[in-house]
């Protein structure tokens, strides 16, 4: 039983890996709009501080 459960997560981070590989782009781009949402509720929060 235990043989199979660890074939299973190698085959689980192959699967991944290529999934990863594969939209390395589309990552990246979402990645990039995570930051810049940070940055405007960061932003947005500490603005009634500079009025």
């Amino acid at each position: 039983m235990g043989n199979s459960v660890s074939e299973g997560r190698l085959q689980m981070a192959k699967e991944l890996q290529s999934v990863i590989l594969r939209n390395r782009s589309t990552l990246l781009r979402d990645g990039a709009g995570v930051v810049s949402l940070i940055a405007m509720l960061i932003v947005g929060l500490n603005l009634p501080s500079l009025i």
